[in-house]
């Protein structure tokens, strides 16, 4: 069963990074995320422990999987490309 934690998570994923990703930085969502969920009644040392990892690092890993994901799409439809 997922935690409340993680499906909050998932939730603000989903609503707070979009296709303009590549502008936002890990420091400043981890913050945003922290601030939302302490308002949802959750922790930032609950947000780690169902994590497994801190904030930031899961943010930045968010962010290179939609930039690695961006990139093969541009490459698969010749956008972006000469």
């Amino acid at each position: 069963m997922i935690s409340k934690v993680i499906y909050f998570v998932d939730g603000w994923v989903r609503s707070n990074i979009g296709a303009q990703s590549s502008a936002l930085d890990a420091e400043s969502l981890a913050r945003r995320c922290i601030n939302d969920a302490a308002k949802a009644g959750f922790t930032n040392e609950q947000l780690e422990e169902h994590l497994g990892t801190d904030l930031i690092d899961f943010f930045t890993g968010e962010l290179n999987a939609r930039e690695t994901a961006r990139s093969r799409r541009q490459v698969q439809t010749g956008v972006g490309t000469l």
